[in-house]
């Protein structure tokens, strides 16, 4: 799977793009901009908040990519969030919310699909079939070589080269929009 790296890259590329289509009341001051930026990169991480129980019980096979990284569990917990969030964000409808945590959540899974491993479980529960890297676009950490394992450099790498391009891709789009 991608390091936090990729995916709060892909976070702040979201909130790039969608910000302005979240209201004007996020704009008001400089506290609201960054709450709405945090909160993209809470998105863009959340199927692996099951690595904490991972990290935990000292067993991140067990625990980490497993029924979190599907395309069902993706809704549900896009759901619950927005309706969670709605009540703190009233100025948020939750079809907004949803749309958000949802985009944030399938691009996450899409990241984790392209990546060199074992596969997602994305049609569960109708399955527990996992589904592999059609394609191997990014190298993924290892749990198994460790937290601190010298071979994560290689992802390091990898997925800097990846934010550079999102990070290319926003700063045209920027140009592009001010034109």
């Amino acid at each position: 799977m991608p390091s936090p790296v990729a995916h709060f890259s892909m976070g702040a590329c979201l909130w790039f793009f969608l910000k302005d289509r979240m209201g004007p009341a996020w704009q008001r001051t400089r506290l609201m901009r960054w709450t709405l930026f945090g909160l993209f990169l809470l998105f863009s991480i959340l199927p692996d908040f099951d690595a904490v129980l991972g990290l935990i019980a000292r067993d991140m096979h067990r625990f980490h990519n497993q029924q979190s990284h599907s395309i069902f569990f993706g809704l549900l917990a896009s759901a619950v969030l927005a309706i969670g969030l709605h009540p703190f964000f009233p100025f948020v409808s939750r079809k907004k919310w949803f749309a958000v945590i949802c985009l944030s959540y399938q691009l996450h899974l899409l990241m984790d699909l392209f990546t060199r491993g074992r596969g997602l479980r994305l049609f569960w529960p109708f399955t527990s079939e996992r589904i592999p890297a059609p394609l191997e676009f990014f190298t993924g950490l290892r749990w198994s070589h460790g937290l601190w394992s010298d071979a994560h450099w290689l992802t390091l790498a990898n997925e800097l080269l990846f934010s550079a391009g999102l990070f290319f891709i926003c700063l045209l789009a920027s140009r592009l929009r001010s034109r």
